[in-house]
């Protein structure tokens, strides 16, 4: 993966571990296990959330959380 620049890295890191959390069927906002109720989607892809907080959190500005 390319090193992303200083002020980046904290995003780039964000959108790996949502990626992660994805995989495993975890929220990707609480680490928590994930329920199909609670999903947002985004640019083609529908992330799952453990509640209606961290779909809300997630839908505020989901760039902050996925790769560009």
């Amino acid at each position: 993966a390319r090193a992303a620049c200083p002020p980046c890295q904290p995003y780039r890191a964000a959108s790996e571990a949502i990626e992660e959390a994805e995989a495993a069927g975890l929220c990707p906002i609480s680490k928590l296990q994930s329920k199909p109720v609670y999903h947002a989607d985004y640019k083609d892809k529908t992330y799952h959330f453990c509640s209606r907080k961290c779909q809300k959190e997630f839908s505020t500005d989901p760039a902050k959380f996925v790769k560009k």
